[in-house]
């Protein structure tokens, strides 16, 4: 329809430009009194002009609707955005609920059940129990670990993240693609927690291991052959997440 308008535009306005020159030639043009003329110059002239500024005012016409068709799709577009951008928004607090379960599970304490929503930043010692067995029966019939049941639950969040980050055609430069790409580089470069599943297999290592993380005197930084590596990789991986909850509230 715009390149149909755009062709229309053009081919008018061609035309006009000539009808103006035609109709300066005849304001220029000098013929003698007694020279035979075999059509009315005054009368053509007058037909020509007027010819001119009908199609001038079809032009402007047509640039309006033009304008205004290309306004009703900016509109439409914008609308779709919207919808798209609220549709993502709502996948993702759906996700985020399912999450959160498990991450109230994962560090559960009878000193802090009340707590149902953890903040960024939680202190680091809070994961000193991702070994006990899980308390959440609801979740399946099996005796599993913490971990493992919260390593479930987080590639399932993972996944969903990863379909309405790639699927959902959001603009590159809306605020939710922005956190959404921050947040899956975060997740991608703290992956390697799930080597914990290996240490409840070892259960000097877990005791070692467990013993600092309840000191919580740790800096906070993954360095080589640290034993405490892959829990520094879960704890940025969780702040991670619930940082991006709090940013999604804003949108």
């Amino acid at each position: 329809m715009e390149k149909k308008f755009r062709n229309i535009l053009i081919g008018l306005s061609i035309f006009t430009l000539l009808l103006f020159l035609i109709d300066s030639y005849f304001d220029i043009s000098n013929l003698e009194k007694d020279q035979n003329i075999i059509f009315d110059s005054d009368k053509l002239q007058q037909y020509v002009r007027g010819l001119a500024l009908s199609l001038l005012i079809l032009i402007i016409t047509i640039a309006i609707i033009e304008i205004y068709i290309r306004n009703l799709q900016e509109i439409k577009r914008r609308e779709e955005s919207t919808a798209q951008l609220n549709k993502a928004i709502k996948l993702l607090v759906l996700s985020l609920k399912a999450y959160q379960k498990k991450l109230y599970f994962l560090l559960y304490d009878d000193s802090r059940k009340d707590i149902i929503n953890y903040s960024p930043n939680f202190p680091f010692k809070y994961l000193a129990n991702i070994f006990d067995k899980n308390i959440n029966l609801s979740s399946t019939f099996l005796i599993k670990t913490r971990l493992k049941d919260y390593n479930y639950a987080y590639n399932q969040f993972k996944s969903e993240l990863w379909s309405v980050y790639l699927n959902s055609n959001l603009p590159t430069d809306s605020n939710l693609y922005v956190i959404l790409n921050e947040l899956v580089d975060n997740l991608e470069e703290n992956e390697n927690f799930e080597s914990l599943i290996d240490y409840s297999q070892s259960p000097k290592l877990q005791e070692f291991t467990l013993n600092l993380v309840r000191e919580s005197k740790i800096k906070m930084e993954v360095t080589a052959s640290n034993a405490l590596n892959p829990y520094i990789y879960l704890y940025k991986s969780i702040n991670s997440i619930l940082n991006f909850k709090e940013k999604l509230k804003g949108l």
